[in-house]
């Protein structure tokens, strides 16, 4: 997907329907990939006749580790150029076009869709609303001699570059 004059890694998962259909935009958050994220919802999503854009996003999966795209607050930016591509294709009806997210990006798409008024809707599943209070907490258990951490304390720093 066209992104900033480069690439962001995304598959198309096309719903079997005829015409014009409705499509969502899928952000999967610093510790997952797109590929994750088709499991979890885009097969479900897409068997009920919508497409899905499934994104590895500026700090997520390949844009992080293959590209060294790190994360951005301003997340209307990545959103709106999957907005654009989306918008162009002859199968997707501009006009119902979502953005979802979850784990960090559920704070990510809300804050596109308010930015981005083309979005049509918005799904945020778990979002971060004081992302510093979760790495404190995590880093206390870490020191603490704690180990059951869902992402590894090197994350962050990583994903924010």
């Amino acid at each position: 997907m066209p992104y900033e004059g480069t690439t962001l890694p995304a598959w198309l998962l096309k719903s079997d329907v005829a015409g014009r259909a409705p499509t969502m935009v899928m952000f999967d958050g610093p510790d997952n990939a797109k590929e994750m994220s088709v499991l979890f919802g885009g097969v479900e999503i897409a068997l009920r006749g919508i497409h899905v854009l499934a994104i590895d996003g500026p700090g997520q999966g390949e844009a992080l580790r293959l590209q060294g795209i790190p994360s951005r607050y301003d997340y209307e930016v990545p959103a709106g150029a999957a907005y654009d591509y989306l918008a162009a294709r002859p199968e997707v009806d501009p006009a119902r076009i979502a953005v979802m997210g979850f784990s960090m990006d559920g704070y990510y798409a809300p804050r596109a869709a308010a930015m981005d008024p083309r979005f049509a809707a918005c799904v945020a599943w778990g979002g971060h609303f004081d992302y510093h209070e979760s790495w404190v907490r995590r880093r206390k258990i870490l020191e603490a001699g704690g180990s059951q951490l869902s992402a590894p304390g090197f994350q962050l720093p990583r994903v924010l570059a």
